[in-house]
């Protein structure tokens, strides 16, 4: 189980390209609701403005007057359309990535297990199937499209249910429309944050997916798969508390949060074991994450995890393993999220 600062060093550059990847997608989709959003917005704001001249009564828009407005019903109408196009685009964008990050995993695997080995060695790294990853990458991008598709029917009920509310014109109509137009972009906006996490979680699922099959390809060298989580303020303590554990060969996952970062990091067998006598073995390298979260600030500690959270982590009354749980997600993958700190204090009451 060597594991040595090259492996470490693969493992980042590993974690990075998947990041950039994703990040490229987000900042496209980010891009594409921006254009989409000044395109539509004029012929809303007008549709609103004349709504309020039509019908406005003691100062107020009925309700059912804004629902059944033509003008206002045929402006959502082109929100929908320019939408579905907007989704389908990015769609097929994120969609497209998947190939090469699913074909990336087997050379992955094997440049981390070169690491942990003698230099010279030669003992044979096995690639994944060509058809199960064949499998990943359609399985993937159907389900990116299927999710993609519903996007522009949820972000365009979220702005009627904004517009719907009833105006109160009150002695400046555009200034209430502004306002409306406000929360209504905000609405709109939904389905950048949304659009965004299928994109990135779909990626890495699709990587992990394929990682999995690498590992389970090379039962014979690998001694496990150790969850790495990337130590920093920004990482979430349900990840941190799994950093550093190892599971079996071929585990499926890791199965963070949705925009989650971690990976595994597939660990060799010892060299005895694999037939590599008379070498001495290194002393494996990892950055321990006790270590790490004990040279921190109780400041910095309570930023991370919180600072209920964080006072019982101090104070021994929960242990790292209690701060998450499996979480299921109707329509998509369960996934670990931190506990609620509610649910810490009973446990530990």
């Amino acid at each position: 189980m060597a594991i040595t600062e090259e492996t470490l060093r693969v493992a980042a550059a590993t974690r990075a390209r998947l990041i950039n990847a994703t990040r490229e997608q987000e900042l496209a989709i980010t891009r594409a609701w921006a254009d989409a959003w000044d395109l539509l917005s004029p012929e809303l704001l007008a549709s609103l403005l004349d709504l309020m001249v039509r019908y406005a009564q003691d100062g107020r828009v009925p309700r059912h007057a804004v629902a059944k407005d033509a003008r206002l019903r045929a402006a959502l109408a082109q929100v929908r359309a320019t939408l579905k196009e907007v989704a389908k685009t990015t769609g097929e964008s994120a969609a497209a990535i998947i190939p090469a990050e699913v074909s990336a995993a087997g050379p992955d695997l094997e440049a981390s297990v070169r690491t942990q080995l003698p230099a010279g060695s030669t003992l044979p790294v096995a690639h994944p199937a060509p058809d199960a990853l064949d499998a990943i990458v359609m399985r993937t991008q159907q389900r990116i499209h299927s999710q993609y598709r519903a996007l522009s029917g949820e972000s365009v009920a979220a702005m009627r249910a904004e517009l719907v509310r009833g105006i109160a014109v009150g002695d400046n109509p555009r200034t209430v429309a502004r306002r409306i137009m406000d929360r209504t972009e905000g609405a709109f906006n939904g389905g950048i944050s949304r659009a965004s996490t299928i994109a990135r979680t779909e990626i890495l699922d699709a990587y992990r997916a394929a990682s999995r099959h690498a590992s389970q390809a090379n039962t014979e060298i690998l001694a496990g798969r150790r969850w790495t989580a990337e130590l920093g303020p920004r990482t979430c303590a349900s990840c941190i508390g799994r950093h550093g554990r190892i599971y079996p060969p071929g585990t499926d996952g890791p199965w963070d949060h949705p925009n989650g970062r971690c990976c595994f990091t597939d660990v060799t067998k010892a060299w005895a074991e694999l037939g590599l006598d008379g070498v001495d073995e290194p002393e494996p390298v990892w950055r321990d994450r006790d270590a790490w979260w004990d040279n921190l600030t109780p400041e910095s500690q309570d930023r991370i995890a919180g600072p209920g959270r964080a006072e019982l982590l101090r104070d021994g009354k929960v242990r790292w393993e209690d701060l998450s749980h499996f979480q299921q997600n109707v329509g998509w993958r369960d996934s670990l999220r931190l506990r609620p700190l509610h649910e810490l204090l009973v446990d530990e009451g």
